[in-house]
């Protein structure tokens, strides 16, 4: 291992600086400084064979005004008296800064500590945590903490976000930084449980109005379509999809739900007694798991034949156990090899809510027993396979 050079000292000092560990030194309670260095010296047998090496290496050290080096004189028999440096160390954070053009951050960050103590000391601990994060943000510091203030004045607001009013903060800026606001708010909300929150669930978590979901339907019933009017595709909130229900005629009559994820299978889906037809969400169904009704009926589920379909699948059963698969087993995938293609990231975890036909078919599709990667889409299934899955509901044979 080669002796340490002025060079070596700079590097590993930029890794203190790049770990935080420098700015972090600013917040901790106990003393950082003197920092030592890690410092590889000649030793006695190098002193004699390589002696005019030496020599230099200590000018090259000496020429040198930063770190702090420590000087050791040894009495050797040959050479005699010499001193040479065994150590070096960073004396204080200041120093260290400007010997790695760092000052002016170092600064930035000094003055972030001085708001935040004044204004919202909860959020020292955060920066202590990711200073260099901080200097990444540091322009929209402040602004981050009227936010913070602003929410902790405010609990459970009962307005939509874009209805928040705060001097130079707009609604994106909030929308921008919502995995920051969520880092930083446990810290400073500490009476509420934030366990939860996440960016996803961000207003839902801090008690602000939501945009409601909307459920996508036709009534595929002659008799059922003209109870909401002569169109046939409608689209409605879910807290009024969970009305739907109240209306006597579908009350009485609806007794199958089918769901689909492709839109043209949607609008062809054919007429049916006592059916409807919803536009699924991939692997959103939090909306659905709402309807209380939806449990009281037959549902069907139509996905792509491959790994992703049965991980929906599984998923939809989590909130209906009772959810029966159509078109998606090994009889149809063989029947349209023709149509084959390929799915991009297959899944290969465990579910837990197949059948034994369904979790035989995952298992080949997983295992590539047919070809790699493969995926039948729903919209490749020949309509009459359609027709035909459907009367064979239509008759009660299956």
């Amino acid at each position: 291992m080669q002796w340490t050079t002025p060079k070596c000292l700079r590097k590993e000092a930029l890794k203190l600086w790049n770990s935080g560990a420098l700015l972090r030194s600013i917040l901790a309670d106990e003393s950082y400084f003197p920092k030592r260095l890690s410092f590889k010296k000649p030793n006695t047998q190098e002193l004699v064979d390589r002696f005019d090496e030496v020599r230099k290496w200590i000018a090259e050290i000496k020429a040198h005004h930063y770190p702090d080096i420590d000087f050791k004189t040894i009495n050797h028999r040959i050479l005699g008296e010499n001193t040479i440096p065994c150590g070096a160390s960073i004396p204080d954070l200041e120093s260290a800064v400007k010997w790695l053009g760092k000052f002016q951050a170092y600064q930035q960050f000094s003055k972030m500590i001085t708001y935040t103590r004044q204004f919202q000391p909860e959020l020292l601990l955060w920066l202590e945590k990711y200073p260099l994060k901080a200097l990444e943000i540091a322009d929209d510091w402040s602004r981050l903490l009227k936010v913070i203030d602003w929410l902790k004045k405010n609990p459970n607001p009962n307005i939509y976000l874009r209805q928040v009013d705060i001097a130079t903060v707009d609604t994106k800026f909030i929308e921008r930084n919502k995995a920051l606001l969520v880092q930083m708010l446990p810290l400073v909300l500490t009476e509420r449980d934030l366990s939860l929150l996440n960016s996803r669930n961000f207003e839902k978590q801090l008690g602000f109005k939501t945009k409601p979901l909307f459920v996508r339907f036709r009534l595929l019933d002659q008799q059922l379509q003209f109870i909401l009017g002569k169109q046939q595709d409608f689209t409605l909130a879910d807290n009024d999809f969970k009305e739907l229900i109240s209306l006597p005629q579908i009350q009485h009559s609806l007794k199958n739900v089918f769901i689909t994820e492709n839109e043209i299978n949607f609008l062809s889906f054919p007429q049916l007694t006592n059916s409807m037809v919803i536009f699924g969400a991939g692997y959103g169904f939090d909306h659905l798991a709402k309807v209380s009704w939806l449990n009281d009926m037959n549902i069907y589920y139509w996905g792509d034949i491959d790994t992703h379909g049965f991980a929906i699948l599984d998923q939809l059963r989590a909130k209906f156990p009772k959810v029966k698969s159509l078109l998606m087993d090994q009889e149809t995938l063989l029947a349209h090899s023709e149509f084959w293609g390929v799915e991009p990231k297959p899944e290969h975890r465990k579910l837990l809510r197949l059948t034994v036909d369904e979790e035989h078919l995952y298992q080949q599709l997983v295992g590539n027993t047919y070809t790699q990667n493969l995926r039948l889409e729903q919209e490749k299934i020949s309509y009459s396979s359609v027709m035909h899955a459907i009367a064979r509901l239509s008759n009660g044979s299956q």
